[in-house]
């Protein structure tokens, strides 16, 4: 105990004139300084270990820095989105949903901004969404080819709109529909007033043509109403080119939705008390429009879309949402 007191009196005094031989133990003949020149050694040894180690933990510390930047809260909330395809049915249902560009084609495999996609149920998707992690992507398909695609559930997470009729239907058993409808579809003969008095409508219809847009299913109710009437489907590709073809006098009727007829002829600039609207709910009822999504679709994204979209209707938001496509 003494000789580490004395040895350490003693390298407090001379530590800085001991010879560097001493220091490695060259000086091994005079005992006075073995003792001492080992704990020096072991002082040195240890300075040196210590400063290595600050030296690498300071330069590691800056690399992880420069490598690694902490994320801002807009790069983390960018990290954490999800994507939902959101899918469009081509440029037949407007104004359900409008391909507001006249360039986008019917049918895209190609990222499309929402922006160049409007229309009613469009309108509605992107308020249950706002504010969300969930970003939409629009996926464009043809009528006929994007019902194959909702039903055979290889294209993710999705959204789009179909028909209450549907969810009875065995082909449709795995695709979630929406607890909340948005509006009614209803089905209605429009024709030309000078063509045909609104009196003699179902009288003038027996054994006519009527116009149906290409790709549009039909029911079996719809079936049952051609055969009593003995009606003649004529195809027509879109809203617009079927009341052409009705002022053209290739059909004397259009069969379809009054929403889209009031809002082809509202684009077209004609007025729509030159037409009869004449219902046809007392042989084809009348369906509901609902949102629907793949049925593996998380819980917690379906409760959100179905209560916001529950909100959205006590708030009269769609109801002006329609009223706007419809002109009123």
């Amino acid at each position: 105990m003494r000789s580490t007191k004395r040895c350490r009196r003693q390298s407090m005094q001379s530590e800085s004139s001991i010879p560097l031989g001493a220091a490695f133990g060259e000086d091994r003949l005079n005992p006075r300084y073995s003792l001492c020149s080992l704990i020096a050694i072991v002082r040195f040894i240890a300075r040196v270990v210590l400063a290595f180690y600050l030296t690498f933990f300071m330069f590691s510390s800056k690399a992880i820095s420069i490598e690694s930047p902490p994320q801002s809260p807009g790069s983390k909330k960018l990290s954490t989105t999800k994507t939902i395809n959101y899918l469009v049915y081509g440029h037949s249902v407007e104004p359900y949903q409008n391909l507001a560009a006249k360039d986008l084609s019917a049918e895209s495999d190609n990222p499309i901004l929402m922006n160049s996609i409007k229309g009613i149920i469009t309108d509605i998707v992107v308020e249950i969404m706002k504010g969300t992690n969930y970003q939409l992507q629009p996926l464009i398909r043809p009528v006929k080819r994007i019902k194959n695609d909702m039903k055979s559930g290889n294209l993710g997470n999705w959204i789009g709109y179909g028909f209450r009729g549907w969810e009875k239907l065995p082909e449709w058993a795995g695709v979630h529909f929406s607890g909340v409808d948005i509006l009614t579809y209803k089905l209605v003969l429009l024709s030309l007033k000078k063509e045909v008095k609104s009196e003699d409508v179902f009288s003038r219809l027996y054994g006519e043509e009527a116009l149906w847009i290409h790709g549009y299913s039909k029911n079996k109710s719809l079936e049952n109403f051609s055969q009593r009437f003995n009606i003649r489907l004529v195809y027509a590709k879109s809203h617009i080119n079927a009341i052409k073809m009705l002022i053209s006098k290739r059909a004397l009727f259009f069969m379809e939705d009054e929403a889209r007829i009031r809002y082809a002829l509202m684009k077209l600039g004609i007025d729509a008390n030159d037409y009869n609207f004449t219902p046809v709910n007392q042989f084809i009822r009348s369906g509901a429009v609902t949102l629907v999504m793949n049925a593996d679709m998380d819980l917690s994204i379906k409760e959100l879309i179905d209560n916001r979209l529950r909100e959205l209707v006590e708030e009269g938001f769609i109801d002006q949402i329609i009223s706007n496509y419809q002109g009123q």
